[in-house]
């Protein structure tokens, strides 16, 4: 798809826009405007979710002007929201109160995902004035507008709240702190995330990083290994709430507002740890558990979305890592193995599909020796949420 040719999908929300800017076939359509607005919506959400830039901005161009041109009535239309977003029945109640979701919450929200503005004023459904927030102050955090930023968030974190919401604010108002170089207060911040709510991931994340940047790397070791014993619990199961039953869910997820944590991205980060400070023979142990993981791709199907990666690195790169400190913890025999078994694919493209198809020839030559070691020996001193919560 060449970047000046523009797509059936683009055409087709420009078709809507230019026929709905027509008063006649507006007035005759006047019961479904609601509708097209939500469908020109969903349209923007996917494509951004594919990561098709150009075309986004485009959409939500087009999605500005279709909502200047339907009027404040339908963005009030209120529309069923039980078990996902449901375009094709007829509302039978047309304005929308604070329990329900209106067309116009809809669309802020996405708008506010993006760079695009609307003057729709507030949400006015309760449950999603938490996530408003969390955009707004996303904005005026990308535009280092912290103390503006953490009055709305001090305002909303007063508000009765889902535990899991509340730990999103409190780590972008950790993130506020950061940003303006107060680390422990960011630390003690991320902390009562994690308090709140103890299977946010992306906390570890943060605690992780901070650490990292404070140069406590024994701390950011613990938290890593924690990570990977929770990712590991749950057998790579994906636990991220679908589309169809939470909007919030996929806002925060295709527009990427919160990390994204995935078993082989922690193990990949806590080798790395290891091998920064010098434990060699623990990084080579996540290592040769991660190429074995990545080897078998289809154990990764349900984790990842076919349009985002396994992996933050070229799997070429982390071959040479993983030679690297193989080399370091003194497994000779083991370094040249692996340099032999990968050699074919190191110049390639398409690196997955050629390292399972490189695994599955060799399986019956090799005993895979290094894959028997346990992906989650962890340290013994390896703390849980609450020793991390109550850690000085």
């Amino acid at each position: 798809m060449g970047s000046g040719k523009e797509t059936d999908i683009e055409l087709a929300v420009k078709k809507i826009v230019k026929v709905v800017q027509d008063p006649i076939s507006r007035f005759r359509l006047f019961d479904s405007l609601g509708r097209l607005v939500l469908l020109c919506s969903l349209c923007c959400v996917y494509s951004r979710q594919k990561g098709e830039l150009e075309k986004t901005k485009s959409l939500l161009v087009s999605l500005g002007q279709l909502v200047k041109t339907v009027g404040k009535s339908v963005l009030e239309e209120a529309f069923p929201y039980k078990q996902g977003l449901i375009l094709c029945k007829q509302n039978n109640n047309k304005l929308a109160d604070e329990t329900s979701i209106c067309v116009g919450d809809f669309v802020r929200l996405i708008t506010l995902s993006s760079e695009l503005t609307l003057e729709i004023g507030s949400v006015q459904h309760r449950e999603w004035q938490w996530l408003d927030t969390f955009l707004q102050c996303n904005r005026l955090i990308k535009k280092d507008q912290y103390v503006s930023a953490m009055k709305k968030l001090e305002l909303e974190l007063s508000q009765p709240l889902d535990p899991e919401a509340k730990a999103v604010l409190l780590c972008q108002f950790a993130t506020c702190y950061q940003k303006q170089g107060c680390p422990q207060l960011a630390i003690q911040t991320y902390k009562d995330a994690l308090h709140v709510y103890k299977e946010h991931h992306p906390v570890l994340l943060h605690l992780a990083d901070i650490y990292d940047v404070v140069g406590q790397q024994e701390l950011k070791l613990e938290i890593l290994n924690l990570l990977v014993k929770m990712l590991s619990a749950r057998s790579v199961r994906n636990e991220r709430r679908m589309f169809t039953t939470n909007f919030e869910a996929i806002v925060m997820a295709v527009f990427q507002f919160m990390p994204r944590v995935t078993l082989v991205c922690a193990v990949h980060s806590l080798a790395r740890c290891c091998a920064q400070i010098h434990r060699y023979k623990e990084a080579a142990e996540h290592y040769l558990k991660l190429l074995d993981l990545l080897k078998n791709i289809e154990n990764f199907t349900l984790e990842s979305n076919s349009d985002e990666p396994l992996l933050n690195t070229d799997v070429r790169e982390l071959v040479v890592e993983t030679v690297e400190t193989l080399a370091l913890a003194q497994r000779h025999s083991e370094c040249l193995s692996l340099c032999d078994e990968f050699y074919p694919i190191l110049s390639t493209d398409g690196m997955l599909p050629h390292l399972s198809q490189h695994k599955e020839s060799e399986t019956n030559k090799e005993d895979g020796a290094h894959s028997q070691h346990s992906l989650f020996s962890l340290s013994q001193h390896s703390q849980s949420p609450d020793e991390i919560i109550n850690c000085s």
